[in-house]
């Protein structure tokens, strides 16, 4: 399977509640950057449904909160939920999103 397809698979089990595979979300992810595929539309609909789904991290606080720091937007979920991750360093195709979902 494709890191693009896995990526898109885990993000929707994350969306509908199935937190058991956090870090494999991110690990799919970081596969994603890996192969530059980022521009993909697919990837771009999967990063907006994991910006939706973040707040369900709640929940595992722990796999996003060790994550605080890294480079990537999407080791800093815990931190965007908050409100507390540079907007301007989130990528435009989620940011507007980020915002309106988590920034007062």
């Amino acid at each position: 399977m494709k890191a693009t397809e896995l990526y898109k698979r885990l993000v929707a089990a994350l969306a509908d509640g199935d937190t058991d595979e956090a870090d494999a979300v991110v690990e799919a992810r970081d596969y994603v950057a890996a192969e530059q595929r980022d521009g993909d539309s697919l990837v771009i609909e999967a990063d907006k449904a994991l910006v939706r789904a973040a707040d369900v991290l709640s929940g595992v606080v722990d796999t996003f909160a060790d994550r605080r720091g890294e480079p990537e937007w999407w080791h800093n979920l815990w931190t965007i939920i908050e409100g507390e991750y540079p907007l301007d360093q989130l990528p435009e195709h989620v940011r507007d999103l980020a915002e309106k979902l988590y920034y007062d």
